[in-house]
């Protein structure tokens, strides 16, 4: 089994949808719905690879604060990703 180890950066995607228009510079428009997602480069490789049958870990900077407390969490669910470098 290969194993493979993804160093990368873990952020936050967060998708705003039904926007009726893109705003102007220096303006705000409400959206109706959001959503955030676990993102980055270092976790979208590690998942991709830890899916197709490799031993993977991931190792990658996470803050202490409430959002990165709950990617420690999402991601400490996946079985079949080590994540003891976080």
């Amino acid at each position: 089994m290969t194993k493979i180890i993804s160093i990368g950066n873990t952020c936050l995607d967060l998708i705003l949808r039904y926007v009726d228009e893109v705003p102007d510079w220096g303006t705000e428009k409400f959206c109706k719905e959001s959503e955030s997602r676990l993102a980055g480069q270092g976790v979208n490789f590690a998942i991709t690879a830890a899916k197709l049958s490799n031993k993977t870990f991931i190792a990658s900077n996470i803050g202490n604060d409430q959002i990165g407390r709950n990617f420690k969490s999402e991601l400490n669910q996946l079985s079949f990703l080590d994540t003891r470098f976080l």
